[in-house]
């Protein structure tokens, strides 16, 4: 797991533990999401994609549990409703997370294949394989690899140079050995002496153990929390 994210967990884990109540004496509580800002800039990469993959995620839990329910409920109750008309955006989704190919499942193949990076060969390999999406699209005067997703929101441009190096955002394993021998405490906990972690963030070559990769650990906090 890259340092980061290891200190983000922990900072996460610390402020859980000092702000969590007793879940046997929970009778009322107060839940706060700090919902993420869609971003566009002139130069967008892996955290943009993986913010506005986010807002996409959230904005279709909203509509699914909020007016597609409160519409079916107006229905039955009679009401007399003018129904909203709102944006399915599962096509988006699919594009980005689905199975077995998408946006995220290539970004995280070319981590699997611990190759030298293409920004362009990356480019061609998802135009290619995503080229049925219609959230899919790309920009004919852009001078840098890239390539464009249709979000609810709006199209964003994503750059594809750097991508895959984001996503592994490696520790070298000489490092991270260094750390786990380290007496101190913050350090002994983001670093623990786990041969079991130890094999899944560094498989040898016949390995087929997945690599924890940025896009799939974001993928799995952002599962939980929906």
């Amino acid at each position: 797991m890259p340092l980061g994210l290891r200190l983000f967990d922990w900072l996460v884990s610390v402020i859980n533990s000092s702000v969590c109540a007793d879940p046997d004496s929970w009778t009322t509580f107060i839940g706060l999401l700090d919902v993420y800002g869609f971003e566009s800039f002139p130069d967008n990469s892996l955290e943009q994609l993986c913010i506005n993959y986010a807002n996409e995620k959230l904005q279709q839990h909203f509509v699914a549990h909020y007016l597609r329910a409160q519409q079916e409920e107006y229905a039955v109750e009679g009401l007399e409703w003018s129904f909203v008309t709102y944006q399915d955006n599962q096509t988006c989704l699919d594009l980005i997370e689905g199975s077995p190919i998408s946006i995220c499942s290539l970004i995280n193949e070319e981590c699997r294949l611990n190759r030298p990076s293409s920004a362009a060969q990356l480019q061609t390999r998802i135009e290619s394989a995503l080229a049925g999406s219609p959230c899919l699209g790309h920009n004919k005067l852009s001078r840098e690899p890239s390539f464009i997703v249709v979000h609810y929101a709006g199209p964003v441009q994503y750059h594809t140079a750097g991508l895959v190096e984001k996503n592994e955002d490696p520790v070298p394993p000489e490092l991270t050995s260094l750390l786990q021998q380290s007496q101190d405490p913050l350090l002994k906990v983001m670093f623990p002496a786990d041969p079991e972690e130890k094999a899944q963030e560094e498989p040898s070559g016949q390995s087929r153990t997945p690599v924890l990769t940025v896009v799939s650990k974001f993928k799995v906090g952002l599962g939980v929390l929906i």
